[in-house]
């Protein structure tokens, strides 16, 4: 917590991250609950995570569409004003999602999932 008065210290650093929302966040979620201490057994357990959750069609859970999930994604700058990047129902005014997709994955690094 800041006193009154005192300078506010500002640390910056590059993050490299992702977030993702769709069936790769159920196959990680899955995975991160199995984790071993083995790289072979690690890439095994996502394998079997990703085909009980692509192919899996016993209906005791579900992944829901993005556009379930997501209305829309927007830019809030720091003085609070929202500008839409893109929706999930089609628009004349910006961008929206086309097709059906399973997985939305906004990322700042080249791989994710170990790849």
């Amino acid at each position: 917590m800041r006193q009154e008065g005192s300078a506010l210290l500002i640390h910056q650093r590059l993050m490299c991250n992702y977030f993702s929302v769709g069936v790769e966040s159920r196959i990680g979620l899955g995975f991160d609950k199995k984790r071993t201490n083995s790289a072979f057994c690690n890439k095994a357990c996502y394998g079997w995570e990703g085909i009980k959750k692509m192919f899996c069609c016993c209906g005791l859970t579900r992944t829901h569409k993005v556009r379930e999930v997501i209305d829309n994604v927007s830019i809030v700058n720091e003085l609070g004003a929202s500008s839409v990047v893109f929706s999930a129902e089609a628009s004349p005014e910006h961008r929206s999602i086309r097709g059906d997709p399973v997985s939305f994955v906004c990322t700042n690094i080249s791989s994710i999932m170990g790849g």
